[in-house]
């Protein structure tokens, strides 16, 4: 019985440590640093994203990022092919 509320204390602890993190603008701007220099590798941006991070009632989480890019960056490998029609 113990052990069991032990165990429901500890996660309970767990579960308010990772909001508080997330609710840190550190986080949230290292995150964002993060995602923008990935999405830079494959696009040209022409701003810089916006990501939020919100808590779910289940205990997960909603991560929303946007992005606007003027372009799609070409490689080495598909230099050569055309750009497809939209």
């Amino acid at each position: 019985m113990v052990l069991r509320r032990a165990d429901a204390m500890h996660d309970r602890l767990r579960k308010m440590l990772t909001k508080d993190k997330i609710g840190d603008a550190g986080f949230v701007s290292a995150l964002k640093r993060d995602v923008g220099r990935v999405l830079k590798d494959y696009f040209d941006l022409s701003a810089e994203p916006e990501v939020t991070v919100a808590a779910g009632e289940d205990g997960g989480y909603a991560v929303t990022v946007t992005a606007r890019a003027g372009d799609v960056r070409r490689f080495r490998t598909t230099e050569n092919l055309s750009r497809p029609e939209m």
